[in-house]
Order: C-alpha cells, then structure tokens, then sequence
C-alpha cells in the first residue's frame, strides 16, 4: 500500500485529481441540457471533482504538517512497536543531587485559588479515596506577575488515611500549543491514564500539574522569560513550585519534581529540567523538539540577543555546557515525526550525569494518537524516576 505522506501517493492523486478536472470539461457540454439526468451528471461531477481536490489538498497538509504518518495512524489501528533504550543512568538517589528546592525561607509569594473540585466523569467515579480528583485551581505568581489557570490532579493516594501525612511528587504536565489544561485531562487523559497505572502497579502515586504553554492569551511563550516581554519560565520553575507548596501536601526537594509533555510541552520538559537541575530533576518529552522556532505565534521570544538564544537552544546547551544532573525520557518515530534525527542526535551528546531513556517507535507523527500511546510508558517511567511519597 502507498504511504499517506510519501510522494507517490501524493503524485498519483493529482494526477488523478487533473484527470477528473479533464473529464469534467470534456463531459459538461454534453449535460447541458435540464432534464434530470443531465443535471444529476453535472452535480455528479462536480462532487468528484471537488472532493479530489479536497482530498488533494488535506494529503499536502498532512505532509507537511505530519499529522499522519500511515494509514493505520489515520484511522486509528495504529499499535506501534516500541523500543526503549536507556543511557548513561545514575542511581536514582544521584539524581538531583542535595540541593534545596524551589522555595526557601519566606518564599511564599504566589497566590493559588482553587475554583473547583470534580472529575469523576474522566477518572470513573466520584469517591477520591478510589479514584483522585482533578482540582480547578488559579495561580496568581507575583515573581512573574502572570496568571493562569492549571488542573491539578491528586492521587487516590493523596485522600487514603494510610497517606495522610505524607507528602507526594509533582509532575508538571504542559500541553503543546496552542492547547491547554482540559486537553490535558480529557483528549490525553493523563489523570485517568495515571490511574490506571496505579491500580496495576506500574506507576507510583504523583501530583500533576496541567497546563498550557499559552500563559499570555494567543502567545507561544516557549516556556521562556521573554526579555521585556511575559516571564514564561519564571512563572514555571518558581511561581507553580511556591503556590502549590501553599496548599498541597508536596515534596520540595528537586528529586520530587520533573515535568512531562508533548510537542512544545515536550519541549519544556527538557528545557526546564536543564535548566533548572536544582529545582527539577526529571522530564518526559512526547515528540519534543530542541530549539524553538520564532514565529507570528511566538513574537520575539530572545530580544535579538543570541546569547539568550542559546541558553534556550537545548542542542546548544548539551554541546557547550557541563551536562546537568538530570534524568529525561525521549518519544520518537523513524518515520512519520521530524524529531527522529534530532532526538538521536541529541541523546549521542549526553553525559554523565545526565541520563536519557529512549522510547522509539517504528511509525508515528505528530499527532494526538501517538502521542496517546506514548503517555502510559512516560509516566511509568516518571513516577518511578520521582522519589515516592513519603
């Protein structure tokens, strides 16, 4: 079978999409007449015509784009094979090493609201000690001075009396973009996803924290402190940390925080980790990219400074600094997602005491269903990775 996205797929539709249109001119003289049939060809025609050119149009869009790598992704039969590699892995306690967290002395300076309390109907039930719950919360950071509204996801664990002093792990769970919190929750269903794991046995319980990287309406902010511009990543590593710490039961110690998303959430959670090893010690990336891209969605993202630049590059990074104690889990296809070569790319640079863990599938793209079959085994190895509650 031809491939969705390769070129003789694409060349045999518009050859057969100028065919129809020849067929069309030649043929439409011949319906001119009123009666019925004449009248039921031209539509006929027309139809054919215009879904060829329809259909033309999405194969060019989806090559480009790569939303669809097969034609099993397309209609959802897609069961890829998956590879998982792991590299240059320190022990577990290593990671993060013994530096303090986020906040310190006095450092609650964010303000969090929470506006509601609900997701049986994603999670299964309404019973909190059996299923968790999602929380609506708002959090107002005065470091940054940005506001957003996040779902916070807490365990079963979290309400069980045997959990009752105990203080839990949080993962950050950034959306691409444009996205957001409830696509999160809904479309890829980290929290229910989560809890399944739990209840096999294969994750351990972990606060999520689900968001958008649209922290200024109708910007992608990158997850960057814009000079002159949103403090994205300010708000990220230092606002979230102090509000939620103010409310939940958390662990403050960088060995309890780490970060997962996909596409551009893929993105920041590697960068926030690199950046931030002190606060941060793991990131799960689904089809993740290294460098972001200026555009019209992005605006000025380094303020025409290069420097800046490459301390947002993550190649950059691995290539001309001192590798950080971190541990990161990469998603990729071979065929199908641009981030492949990348991805590989980046993984030959690490060092210790960097540790990466690959997860590479044979055919994806860049699209909701891969990444919905790659939450499961990043949150596997996330919740492992995080120290447990305690």
């Amino acid at each position: 079978m031809l491939s969705l996205d390769g070129a003789p797929f694409l060349t045999l539709l518009a050859i057969l999409t100028l065919a129809l249109v020849a067929v069309v001119v030649w043929l439409w003289p011949r319906l001119g007449r009123n009666a019925v049939k004449p009248v039921a060809g031209r539509v006929g025609l027309f139809m054919v015509a215009q879904l060829s050119a329809l259909a033309l149009f999405a194969a060019l869009v989806n090559a480009h784009f790569e939303f669809y790598a097969s034609w099993s992704d397309l209609f959802g039969t897609l069961h890829p094979q998956n590879t998982i590699t792991m590299a240059q892995a320190p022990s577990a306690a290593s990671v993060g090493g013994n530096v303090s967290g986020v906040t310190g002395s006095g450092a609650k300076s964010s303000v969090l609201t929470v506006d509601g309390k609900g997701g049986a109907a994603l999670l299964g039930g309404s019973d909190p000690q059996k299923y968790g719950q999602i929380q609506y919360d708002r959090i107002q950071g005065l470091r940054s001075g940005l506001v957003q509204n996040v779902e916070v996801y807490l365990p079963p664990q979290y309400f069980q009396p045997q959990y009752k002093d105990a203080r839990f792990p949080v993962a950050l769970v950034p959306s691409g973009f444009p996205g957001s919190a409830d696509e999160m929750s809904t479309r890829l269903r980290f929290p229910a996803r989560l809890l399944e794991g739990l209840n096999d046995g294969t994750d351990r319980p972990v606060i999520l924290i689900m968001l958008t990287p649209m922290i200024v309406s109708g910007r992608d902010t990158e997850c960057t402190d814009v000079p002159g511009g949103p403090q994205a990543l300010t708000f990220w590593v230092q606002d979230i940390p102090t509000a939620v710490e103010g409310v939940y039961r958390i662990q403050s110690s960088p060995k309890a925080w780490g970060v997962v998303g996909d596409s551009t959430g893929g993105y920041c959670a590697v960068k926030i980790p690199m950046m931030y090893s002190d606060h941060f010690s793991a990131g799960a990336s689904i089809s993740g990219y290294f460098g972001a891209l200026q555009d019209s969605t992005t605006g000025t993202l380094y303020g025409n400074s290069q420097d800046v630049r490459n301390e947002n590059d993550l190649m950059w990074r691995i290539q001309h600094l001192p590798p950080p104690p971190v541990s990161l889990f990469l998603t990729a296809s071979k065929q199908g997602d641009e981030n492949y070569a990348p991805t590989m790319q980046f993984v030959g640079l690490a060092k210790s005491p960097m540790a990466v863990t690959t997860d590479i599938s044979d055919i994806g793209g860049h699209n909701f269903n891969t990444w919905y079959n790659a939450v499961p085994d990043a949150l596997k190895w996330l919740t492992q990775i995080l120290s447990p509650a305690k």
